[in-house]
């Protein structure tokens, strides 16, 4: 049992110092720095492309439209009129009765007419749209933080999941020799019903650790799988091609 945690501690250990050197060579946005290339980084570059976020970046493309369209709004509102009298269409020498050309005047007119409300309102609605589609980048950008997060502990989860499964493995083949030879013993007459019986519950005890190891690592790559988008072991070999083709 003190070879057992011993060497659990020290796997510990050395998954925490890999840790911290993984996420030192992360940016961010979760993207690989220094042209650095690990496992994890790979798995967070994969998760960049979760939905999620995809999710987060076309709400922050349409706070952008938004804002861009009420910039220009007021033009909408804006409106010209103008007319010219039929002196002026016809000119000097048009048959037109005289006395009606000189009570048509001006020749021409021109008006604008701008909604002063809109005015006033129009920078308001500008800025509160900006401050939305500001928010909404740092949405994308939280969402970015949070998936390189969640993909992080599952990766270490794992890691350390598997580490577990390997040293009870052994420890389950240590106590399925002992309850073998305990049964030889028990049917030689050498050991009591309550020491077999014993034997037994240990045995079974280190397989119940087992399967809820099992299970651990099963969820785990299930959690992690539905961040990248596919399978946990397609995705180590797209990275083990792509690591080996670097080198």
């Amino acid at each position: 049992m003190n070879k057992f945690i011993v060497c659990f501690l020290c796997l510990l250990m050395a998954r925490q110092a890999q840790s911290q050197t993984d996420t030192l060579a992360l940016s961010e946005d979760g993207y690989l720095l220094n042209g650095a290339d690990t496992v994890l980084e790979a798995l967070v570059k994969m998760a960049l492309e979760n939905p999620r976020i995809k999710s987060a970046q076309h709400s922050a493309t349409q706070a952008e439209y938004f804002w861009r369209r009420d910039r220009t709004l007021i033009y909408n509102q804006i409106s010209v009129s103008g007319n010219l009298n039929e002196y002026s269409i016809k000119g000097k020498n048009s048959s037109a009765d005289p006395l009606r050309q000189s009570t048509v005047y001006p020749r021409y007119n021109i008006g604008v007419n701008i909604p002063i409300g809109l005015i006033a309102n129009s920078k308001k609605l500008t800025a509160a749209n900006f401050n939305l589609y500001q928010s909404r980048l740092e949405d994308v950008r939280v969402e970015q933080q949070t998936v390189r997060r969640e993909v992080t502990i599952l990766y270490e989860q794992y890691q350390m999941n598997e580490a577990l499964m390997r040293l009870q493995l052994e420890v389950l083949d240590d106590a399925r020799l002992v309850n073998d030879r305990n049964e030889q013993r028990f049917e030689a007459g050498e050991i009591t019903l309550e020491a077999y019986s014993a034997s037994v519950r240990a045995y079974n005890a280190e397989k119940v650790k087992q399967v809820n190891i099992t299970f651990a690592l099963s969820q785990t790559e299930a959690y992690l799988e539905e961040l990248i988008g596919m399978k946990y072991k397609d995705a180590l070999q797209q990275i083990n091609i792509r690591m080996s083709s670097t080198r």
